[in-house]
């Protein structure tokens, strides 16, 4: 599945730059700058998307139930990485 993939990279770009012995915590802040900047940008241009999810005759999942996985599953990725 493409999002494994994803997360895969991610952990490994993520331990790559905050495992360095110069550069670790300092690149760790800068990763977490950059989510705090970014994280909030992308919920609300996933909250755009909403209408969507509301075409009349497609069947999906929820918004609400898409949106709270994927937040969900950053959460959780972050907390494994060690950024949040």
């Amino acid at each position: 599945r493409d999002s494994r993939r994803h997360q895969r990279l991610a952990r490994e770009l993520s331990d790559h730059l905050s495992k360095d012995e110069q550069f670790g915590s300092s690149n760790k802040e800068a990763i977490k700058r950059w989510l705090d900047k970014w994280t909030p940008m992308c919920i609300t241009a996933a909250h755009a998307m909403r209408p969507i999810f509301e075409i009349e005759g497609i069947e999906v999942v929820s918004f609400q139930e898409s949106i709270d996985r994927v937040v969900s599953g950053q959460r959780k990725l972050l907390g494994e990485l060690g950024l949040v």
